[in-house]
């Protein structure tokens, strides 16, 4: 659900700099923290609902909804463009939603996707040292 939700409010907080202004999407990214923050305490730190990825060990996935998916996956996107940059995070965004449109992805691919992208653009850094 991450991959969804996190890319969507990653590109909701760029345009929203670009209309609005970068103290306004600085001030969506903190109460949607603060959001996410309560739902992981309320789930408790360690719970598997509280990751990115949670285990659902047969539960019904609607037991896991909350802004966790949103908003963490929006600072690991964000963690991931503050090492690569900005330039360098809107190529790979353009790439994986060409290269996965129309088509179901999980968290691995998503992975091996951005340490292709970063190796292909030349980017200096070791790629994968961020997802690990």
């Amino acid at each position: 659900m991450w991959l969804n939700e996190g890319f969507t409010v990653f590109e909701e907080h760029h345009v929203s700099g670009e209309i609005h202004g970068e103290d306004f999407a600085k001030v969506e990214a903190v109460l949607g923290r603060e959001d996410m923050l309560n739902d992981m305490r309320g789930y408790g730190f360690k719970n598997s609902y509280s990751s990115l990825t949670p285990i659902l060990n047969g539960h019904n996935p609607d037991d896991s909804f909350s802004t966790v998916p949103y908003n963490k996956g929006f600072a690991f996107l964000k963690y991931l463009e503050h090492m690569i940059g900005n330039t360098t995070m809107q190529g790979f965004l353009r790439a994986y939603i060409t290269s996965f449109s129309l088509k179901s992805v999980n968290s691995d691919d998503m992975k091996a996707h951005f340490i292709d992208y970063i190796k292909t653009a030349g980017h200096p850094t070791n790629a994968s040292a961020y997802l690990d």
